[in-house]
Order: C-alpha cells, then sequence, then structure tokens
C-alpha cells in the first residue's frame, strides 16, 4: 500500500465520517471498475478497424476515429461520422470520437 493509499483510507475513515464497510464497498467497486476497463481495452485490441474514406488519399487533410460499444471506425469525412454518432448516443450507448492530422494517431486512438 502507498503512501497516498493510506491517505485516502484515512482521510474517508476520519474526515467524511466513512464506516469501514462503506470503505470496503468502495474499494470492490474501484477494482471492478478498472478491469471493466482493461477489458474493454483488450476487447478493442482484438477488434478490426473499419475504414470509410470519401475522398481521393491525395486530399487526406483530417481523420475522424469514432469509437463505438461494438465497431471502430476511421473516416475522412463528418458527414459519414456524425450519423454514426447520433445513432449510437440515442441508443444509450457511450462514444468517444476525435479528430486527427494523420491515420496512425486515430488508429493509436482507437487502440487506447
Amino acid at each position: 500500500m502507498s503512501k497516498g493509499d493510506c491517505s485516502q483510507i484515512i482521510n474517508m475513515l476520519k474526515v467524511r465520517n466513512t464506516s469501514p464497510m462503506q470503505l470496503v464497498r468502495l474499494r470492490k467497486k474501484r477494482e471492478a471498475e478498472l478491469e471493466q476497463q482493461r477489458e474493454d481495452v483488450e476487447r478493442r485490441a482484438l477488434m478490426k478497424i473499419r475504414h470509410v474514406f470519401e475522398k481521393k488519399q491525395s486530399f487526406y487533410k483530417k481523420y475522424y476515429a469514432v469509437m463505438l460499444p461494438d465497431d471502430l471506425v476511421i473516416t475522412d469525412s463528418w458527414s459519414i461520422a456524425k450519423p454514426l454518432i447520433d445513432a449510437a448516443e440515442a441508443d444509450g450507448a457511450r462514444v468517444r470520437y476525435k479528430s486527427f492530422g494523420n491515420l496512425n494517431e486515430a488508429t493509436e486512438f482507437l487502440r487506447s
């Protein structure tokens, strides 16, 4: 246990009047969240990235990486990316997306 971990435990017990049982529940909840994040990263590493391009390669200026719950997409057109994002958010899914200047950065974003 690190010094920071000890400090957080003391703070939760003394300052916030958290019971030891609540502290254990919070710790288990955080461990479950971290495990879920690790599983998501592993799952994305195995998923195939779908490329949807409208323009010729010499005209690419911007790439949009869209991380959907069940699909990874890289496109060069916001008019393609926006409907994908809107459809997923309408279903209540969390969607991450970002624009990049080159294809390698977009791929790294989707794999992280």
